[in-house]
């Protein structure tokens, strides 16, 4: 009797193992082929993967890089398809976080959908406001408000809530100097100077405290003729901040 027992615990601990190998399997799979650009195949496996196995650790995960291997391919529809997959299915999961990042990433720099963008952004900061991403929501939500629609006391706001709610945080210095330039963008030198002097004085260690001391120079008057060079230089960064979004494959 003991023997059968044991036998069919075997069985089972047996059956277990070969499931779980056979999971983790494809799921490495699709990630190696994500890995290595092969988009089509990558979705197609990660498909195969939530269809037999749909509510392991990794399903969320999955869910996510089927719209990242879509973003990566230039299908933006499909991809902004895929990540609200994400939230529907997987609401308590981190990756629903970064599905609405990523969805208001695509409305902000591909879509032109700018108002929808800034919804995303407002829900991450309403539905998950101890997420550690509600600081890059804040951050992204101020970048439409001051490049895209150029509203730039909503953004002065946006950002002055950053700076106020997350003093520790190595984000804080992007939204201290994006204040100093929404100040400058309306005219109010002496303002934008002050908060460019904050960067520099509560920043020293980081590169913005040389740019916010090369803007407080221009400001003065002690630029010369490289002032309008260094505008364009300033402006060709920010977009370049816009792209930075999450492109993680694994729950953190």
């Amino acid at each position: 009797m003991m023997k059968k027992v044991l036998s069919v615990l075997w069985i089972s601990v047996l059956g277990c193992v070969l499931a779980f190998a056979e999971t983790d399997g494809l799921f490495q799979k699709a990630k190696t082929m994500q890995k290595e650009k092969q988009y089509g195949d990558a979705i197609k496996t990660y498909r195969k993967y939530l269809s037999e196995f749909s509510e392991t650790k990794d399903s969320p995960v999955a869910q996510y890089n089927i719209g990242m291997c879509y973003s990566k391919l230039k299908d933006y529809n499909n991809a902004v398809k895929e990540f609200q997959s994400v939230i529907d299915k997987f609401p308590e999961s981190k990756k629903a976080v970064d599905a609405y990042l990523q969805i208001g990433g695509i409305y902000q720099k591909k879509q032109k959908k700018y108002d929808s963008a800034v919804e995303m952004y407002q829900t991450i900061i309403d539905k998950y406001p101890d997420s550690k991403k509600v600081i890059d929501a804040y951050l992204q939500m101020g970048s439409v408000y001051q490049t895209k629609q150029k509203r730039y006391e909503s953004a002065i706001k946006t950002y002055q809530t950053v700076v106020d709610k997350y003093p520790d945080s190595k984000k804080t210095v992007n939204a201290q100097f994006e204040l100093g330039d929404c100040y400058e963008k309306m005219g109010d030198n002496k303002q934008a100077i002050r908060e460019y002097q904050k960067v520099a004085d509560n920043y020293p260690t980081v590169k913005k405290a040389e740019k916010a001391k090369e803007k407080i120079a221009e400001l003065q008057g002690q630029g010369g003729k490289k002032k309008d060079k260094k505008v364009k230089t300033k402006t060709k960064k920010s977009a370049k901040t816009e792209e930075d979004l999450p492109e993680q494959d694994d729950e953190e």
